[in-house]
């Protein structure tokens, strides 16, 4: 007969199970392995997200260890709560690739462990090299996924319109206005796009030209000016830049220009920089 006890799970003709021991264990392969899936997809977790998916994974090899959770232990139950584990960790954005990742993770680490198992004296504590090696991953090499953490939403306040996008603070944009001194957020046009009754010119990248079109808008006169910047690879010109009403930044109000990018941000994860 099977029973269970505070902190221990028996099975008949095994070895006694402790409750709290796998839990644990369990709790630190998930969030292992879904810091991983971070690191290789180039998202972030949510604050908090990957502990509360390893907790979840915890509470799942518990109960799938009971008689009562023998159902668990299918594949579709495992496939539906690896997909829970991704969900909680990282949202619904991007989750086909994340959970495939963490998929492929999870076999390969179960891979590692069964052919360090049959080394000499491998035996069961053969998962701790493999889960060394997961953790000595996550913490060498942040990737990716350490950039999200930098991106912020942006709110432009220009008259009654606003605008809100996804904005990177990125520690090499270090350009300021030569007058004011105020610092630059650099914004894709197309983000900007809700301050303005009709649509910002597109494809102009002669900053004194746009500089003439955008001055005989009524919304943006005595608002315009324009900023000599550098960039890696580029032997510097000007940007065509407009002081808003207001700007904030993760919701900290902040004394910012507005730049409009000569080009935009496609394929990124952000429509600004600051």
């Amino acid at each position: 007969m099977t029973t269970f006890s505070p902190g221990q799970v028996y099975h008949r003709g095994m070895d006694v199970i402790y409750a709290d021991e796998l839990f644990f264990l369990n709790a630190l392969i998930d969030w292992l392995l879904l810091r991983l899936a971070a690191l290789f997809t180039g998202r972030a977790p949510r604050r908090g997200g990957a502990a509360l998916a390893g907790v979840l994974g915890g509470l799942y090899a518990v109960a799938a260890a009971l008689p009562p959770g023998s159902w668990l232990r299918g594949w579709g139950a495992e496939l539906a709560v690896s997909a829970v584990l991704v969900l909680s960790c990282f949202g619904s954005r991007g989750f086909g690739r994340v959970w495939g990742t963490f998929l492929c993770l999870a076999a390969g680490l179960a891979g590692a462990a069964y052919a360090l198992s049959l080394l000499p004296g491998g035996g069961g504590a053969a998962l701790l090299p493999a889960l060394g090696l997961c953790y000595a991953a996550v913490r060498l090499f942040p990737g990716r996924g350490e950039r999200e953490r930098r991106i912020v939403t942006a709110e432009v306040r220009l008259g009654d319109r606003t605008a809100s996008f996804p904005a990177l603070r990125d520690t090499g944009h270090s350009l300021t206005d030569p007058i004011g001194g105020r610092g630059v957020l650099i914004a894709d046009r197309e983000a900007l796009a809700p301050l303005f009754e009709v649509p910002l010119p597109a494809g102009t990248s002669d900053a004194a030209a746009l500089f003439r079109v955008l001055s005989e808008r009524r919304e943006l006169r005595g608002r315009l000016r324009l900023t000599p910047y550098a960039a890696l690879g580029n032997s510097g010109g000007l940007l065509v830049c407009f002081r808003p009403d207001a700007v904030t930044l993760a919701g900290e109000g902040r004394q910012l220009l507005v730049a409009l990018s000569p080009t935009p941000f496609a394929g990124e994860d952000f429509r600004a920089v600051y």
